[in-house]
């Protein structure tokens, strides 16, 4: 990814555009990816420049007339074309985006309200979705892209840890990883190959204070060989070993959501400490 991305004006850290640029690179050609929320393009302009990027459909949708209530948005707003100062950000990177058109390739955008354009995409057309529009719309972008989803796709967005996004989240489903700040969702039985792989310490997260469950992952399913190295989880009381869990806050109530989870990542689960 070239650094220069982060110099736009924008809300989100290297580690994220970077795991979203390898998404835009990794996906196979003629994929569809979505994102909804662009503001001047940080992360947009991540997924842009991926190498490829031509031979498959990208496309980011937004008002750009910023976030009702978020005041730093609505001063720009107020004295700026934003989406021109997108457009100018995207030109700066070369990158020829084109307003949105069905069932064509390359980088395009679409102003737009996000639950309306919903309306404009097939049905189980969508193999990618990053959710980064409205925090309060969170529920109502996921509802109205879910059917257009893939079966094996991904649902993603950012912000997980603002509150009133993470309760709408998980009143619809629970996730199986977290990049920083990103939340990732995939809908099929398995994590897709091209889907870049966590490789810190978001694969092993910490359980709430006093918590009596400790699971050990025992071996990794041989469709999950492409990750290198291969992921090893220390015993270690309090702790979640558990792929891709996120803390939990109710044990006993979320085990077999636990369970759920980890399944399609390993042969195995031993509970080795609880009761």
């Amino acid at each position: 990814m070239d650094p220069k991305i982060l110099e736009i004006n924008g809300w989100m850290y290297k580690d994220e555009l970077n795991w979203l640029h390898q998404v835009a690179t990794n996906i196979p050609d003629n994929s569809l990816l979505v994102e909804i929320g662009a503001w001047k393009g940080k992360s947009t302009i991540a997924l842009y420049s991926a190498d490829k990027a031509k031979l498959k459909t990208i496309v980011t949708i937004d008002t750009w007339k910023g976030e009702p209530g978020h005041i730093e948005q609505e001063k720009e707003v107020a004295t700026n074309d934003i989406l021109s100062v997108f457009l100018q950000n995207c030109r700066a990177f070369e990158i020829d985006v084109k307003p949105y058109i069905p069932n064509t390739l390359g980088p395009q955008y679409l102003v737009s309200d996000s639950v309306l354009a919903a309306e404009l995409f097939d049905a189980e057309s969508i193999d990618f979705l990053f959710i980064d529009g409205n925090h309060e719309k969170c529920g109502q972008d996921i509802d109205a892209f879910y059917p257009k989803m893939k079966p094996n796709g991904v649902m993603s967005g950012h912000d997980y840890f603002y509150e009133f996004l993470q309760t709408e989240l998980h009143k619809r489903y629970s996730i199986h990883f977290v990049i920083n700040n990103i939340w990732v969702r995939f809908l099929g039985p398995r994590c897709p190959e091209w889907l870049p792989f966590p490789d810190r310490a978001e694969m092993s997260t910490p359980c709430i204070p006093g918590s009596r469950w400790s699971y050990e992952v025992i071996s990794i399913r041989p469709t999950l060989t492409y990750l290198n190295p291969p992921i090893s989880f220390p015993k270690k009381e309090g702790q979640m070993k558990i792929s891709m869990v996120m803390p939990v806050y109710n044990e006993a109530k979320l085990l077999p959501c636990h369970l759920e989870l980890a399944a399609p990542f390993v042969d195995e689960i031993i509970l080795v400490d609880g009761s």
